[in-house]
């Protein structure tokens, strides 16, 4: 019996090792609460996402802290997508944009980040999915916002996630904060709207 015990072990490692990445869903939309805002933005390109993670990290895993062996600085690999991470991120910004852009109103500006995080928060009660990015706002070469923003949502005991939209509602958190920002919107009426 307990010759057989390092196979027993290794055997969950191995299958671990050799599962398919998840295909993400860039299309479709997420059913959740309206993303409020006074006045509708113009049409803002969103491009040029990066995603820096932990270097233990490649560009198609997210991380995983707060368990008892995830590293704390998020330095575990926990799930392993088709598409590299930036474009999932990138994708669930354009389409949470989508609802309060006038796309009839060109803007001269680009929303660009520097994603820091993409993974799960394990606490005793729930796994919260985070979304910890650094977005810069840029009108041709110059630089006229710049705010890192954690956006998060933990999902309820029994809610499954089906097509695995699960980046959809922590993004919709952090866009939400963004467009609150009274910065960004003097912003965005100063420069990036065309006359």
């Amino acid at each position: 019996m307990f010759k057989l015990l390092p196979v027993l072990l290794a055997i969950p490692l191995l299958s671990a090792c050799t599962m398919r990445p998840l295909h993400y869903n860039m299309s479709g939309s997420v059913v959740d609460s309206p993303i409020s805002l006074n006045k509708n933005l113009p049409n803002i390109v969103v491009t040029d996402f990066e995603y820096k993670p932990h270097r233990n990290i490649t560009q198609y895993a997210t991380s995983v802290i707060g368990c008892p062996f995830c590293d704390p600085d998020g330095g575990r690999q926990q799930l392993v997508f088709a598409q590299p991470i930036n474009q999932i991120i990138q994708a669930e910004t354009e389409s949470a944009l989508t609802e309060i852009m006038l796309r009839d109103k060109d803007s001269t500006c680009k929303l660009s980040a520097q994603i820091q995080f993409v993974g799960m928060v394990q606490s005793f009660s729930a796994m919260t999915h985070r979304v910890d990015a650094t977005y810069t706002l840029k009108s041709g070469d110059a630089t006229y916002f710049i705010k890192r923003v954690v956006g998060e949502y933990t999902p309820g005991t029994f809610e499954l996630q089906r097509d695995v939209k699960m980046w959809a509602r922590p993004v919709r958190d952090s866009m939400r904060q963004l467009v609150a920002d009274r910065a960004f919107n003097q912003v965005i009426d100063e420069r990036c709207r065309s006359i």
